[in-house]
């Protein structure tokens, strides 16, 4: 089915008849079966082509016999496929993807530059050779002064403005798929389908991952993956996702680390820091009453509470008892037990 011709396809269709599409969509040029493939912003960069196009056949008195082939967007710039009547576009082009360059085979370009057909068509190329090198530079979207950006999904001419609604774009859609993959990896993991999760996990991280390399700002995939290395005795990765995990506030990161230098597994074992997070994590739960100092354990000091994390809760309440234990401070500690109980029965409640 045709799509309807937006406004400004319209009007360049209207000023120039060599525009002209096939009424039913299904003959032609791929120019003729689908029309543009490129966005409003280049419209007076095309309108000026045209003119000229248009101008050359009237300086030299000859009749139009110039075909579209295909007007599209590739790669961040313009590309004008044509023919003519008398010489139809062959192989258009080969385009390199490393380096961008385009090597260009115009048609119908025989004889001299003396021949007046020839002429003509060597300056009609010329034309359109300014009019693509022009689109590197003219925003695809508006028509500002744009920048060729390669680091977007897809290689665009934006201006400045367009560039970061489109940024804005990629980074809302690459949040939404994140999130749908890491969903689905949860979902394996709890089924114990940890081989399948992992790569669910994976697909999260590609997508989640920032440009420094780190997990982002989403502390439960960093606690996630950090599960998934567990499992697969991969203790370095265990617990560089575990500690990108906690520098986002994420509880269940946090305590993860704080278990990595009880154990000396993936980072060198520290019973002094162990220590200071666990007393750390329960001051900011207010879940003591003691007056003890500890030292700055390097994490952010709201920590991100959500109802999940009740288990890390008990457990946290359970660690901070073995500390008060050691202490000698039984009263305490068994309060801390019992607090530990009462949210894994409330977590139990919640989630059966």
């Amino acid at each position: 089915m045709k799509r309807q011709k937006r406004e400004w396809e319209v009007k360049l269709i209207e000023e120039f008849p060599f525009l002209k599409q096939s009424e039913d969509g299904e003959d032609g040029t791929i120019y003729q079966k689908y029309g543009f493939e490129c966005a409003e912003g280049w419209y007076e960069l095309l309108r000026d082509c045209c003119r000229k196009i248009m101008d050359c056949y009237s300086e030299a008195g000859a009749e139009i016999d110039f075909v579209p082939v295909q007007i599209k967007e590739k790669w961040g710039t313009l590309r004008f496929y044509y023919g003519y009547a008398d010489a139809p576009c062959g192989l258009a082009a080969f385009d390199f993807i490393g380096s961008g360059v385009s090597i260009r085979f115009e048609p119908g370009l025989k004889g001299t530059l003396e021949d007046e057909k020839a002429r003509l068509r060597h300056n009609i190329s010329q034309i359109i050779k300014e009019a693509e090198a022009m689109s590197s530079h003219t925003c695809e979207y508006c028509g500002k002064e744009g920048t060729l950006r390669r680091d977007l999904p897809w290689v665009r001419t934006l201006c400045d403005d367009c560039y970061k609604k489109a940024s804005a774009l990629v980074e809302n859609g690459r949040k939404k798929a994140t999130w749908r993959w890491l969903e689905s990896g949860l979902k394996l993991y709890k089924d114990e389908l940890y081989d399948l999760a992992y790569h669910q996990f994976k697909k999260a991280e590609e997508l989640a991952t920032t440009k420094e390399g780190d997990a982002g700002d989403n502390g439960y995939l960093g606690v996630a993956l950090g599960h998934i290395f567990l499992i697969a005795k991969d203790y370095t990765c265990a617990y560089k996702y575990f500690m990108q995990s906690a520098e986002t506030g994420n509880i269940a990161g946090i305590y993860m680390v704080a278990e990595m230098y009880k154990t000396g597994k993936g980072v060198e074992k520290d019973l002094k820091k162990y220590k200071s997070i666990i007393k750390t994590l329960a001051r900011e739960v207010s879940f003591h009453s003691g007056d003890w100092e500890t030292e700055d354990c390097g994490f952010y000091p709201k920590v991100d509470w959500y109802i999940e994390d009740k288990v890390f809760l008990a457990k946290i309440c359970s660690a901070y008892g073995e500390l008060l234990e050691e202490e000698g401070r039984l009263k305490d500690a068994r309060e801390e037990y019992n607090l530990a109980a009462e949210l894994m029965n409330e977590y139990h409640n919640l989630y059966g």
